[in-house]
C-alpha cells in the first residue's frame, strides 16, 4: 500500500464557522461544503444549516468523499503511534505523551499518513492537482485533463482543493516537506535526490502526473511508502 506522509495545521480540519473539530463518524459533525459558493471551506452539520448561501434544505448535504478522505487519515500522536482520525482525538485526551491538545487553542502541526489512491484521478490515476472536479453520483475525483462535461455531470470540487492547499507532503527522496501542488514539479525537475535515485513520490520508477501522456511503468511492491 502506497501512502503519503503529510503535515497539516490542526485548524484545517475544523469547522470554518464554529471551529469545532470535524468528525466524519458523527452525523452532526461531518464535513459539509456549500455547493452555491466557491470558497472551498467546509463546515460541521450544525453550522451548515445556518450557512448564508443556502436557500433550500435540499442543499444541506454532506460530501461523503471528503469525509472518507478525512476518516482514512492516520495521525501520529506524541507517543509515536498512528490512529485513524476518528480515534485520534479520544486517544490524545487520554495519552500522557500528547501535548498542546485543545479544541480552540493555537493551531499545532499534525503529522499523518493517507493512501495515495485518495488523491489520484479516478480515470488516469495521476496525482490530482487543482482544478479538481467531482464526477457526481459516483463520488470520484477527476483531474482537469480528464474532465469531460459533455459526457458526465461534474462539480468543481472546491472543498477538496481547499484541503490540498493546506497540506504539506514529504518527498521520499530528499525528505523535504512541500506544498502538495509543488510535489510533481519538484520530483520531476527540482529534486536532485530524485534524479540520482530515479524515483518519484515513493515509487521505484517515476509515477505519472495528471495530464501527462500515458506510459507504462514497472510493477512496484505492495509496501511503497511516500516518505519514511
Amino acid at each position: 500500500m502506497s501512502v503519503f506522509r503529510l503535515r497539516l495545521n490542526q485548524e484545517l480540519l475544523d469547522c470554518a464557522s464554529c471551529a469545532r473539530i470535524i468528525q466524519p463518524d458523527k452525523y452532526n459533525y461531518k464535513a459539509h461544503a456549500c455547493p452555491l459558493c466557491s470558497r472551498g471551506q467546509f463546515y460541521c452539520g450544525i453550522c451548515m444549516s445556518d450557512h448564508s448561501c443556502l436557500q433550500v434544505p435540499l442543499v444541506h448535504v454532506s460530501y461523503s468523499l471528503l469525509n472518507d478522505i478525512i476518516a482514512h487519515m492516520k495521525f501520529k500522536c506524541n507517543c509515536k503511534k498512528y490512529f485513524p482520525y476518528c480515534e485520534f482525538q479520544d486517544h490524545r485526551r487520554k495519552c500522557q505523551s500528547a501535548k498542546y491538545f485543545t479544541n480552540r487553542g493555537p493551531a499545532c502541526v499534525w503529522k499523518c499518513t493517507l493512501e495515495t489512491s485518495f488523491l489520484e484521478c479516478s480515470k488516469c490515476k495521476g496525482l490530482i492537482q487543482p482544478p479538481v472536479f467531482l464526477l457526481q453520483f459516483r463520488d470520484r475525483l477527476i483531474c482537469s485533463a480528464c474532465y469531460r462535461p459533455d459526457v458526465g455531470t461534474y462539480r468543481h470540487c472546491t472543498e477538496v482543493e481547499d484541503l490540498l492547499q493546506g497540506i504539506m507532503v514529504k518527498c521520499v527522496a530528499c525528505k523535504q516537506y512541500l506544498p502538495f501542488s509543488t510535489l510533481g514539479p519538484h520530483q520531476l525537475c527540482d529534486c536532485p535526490e530524485s534524479k540520482l535515485q530515479n524515483i518519484a513520490v515513493g515509487l521505484s520508477a517515476r509515477i505519472k502526473f495528471c495530464g501527462e501522456e500515458k506510459t507504462k511503468r514497472p510493477a512496484v511492491g505492495s509496501n511503497s511508502i511516500h516518505g519514511m
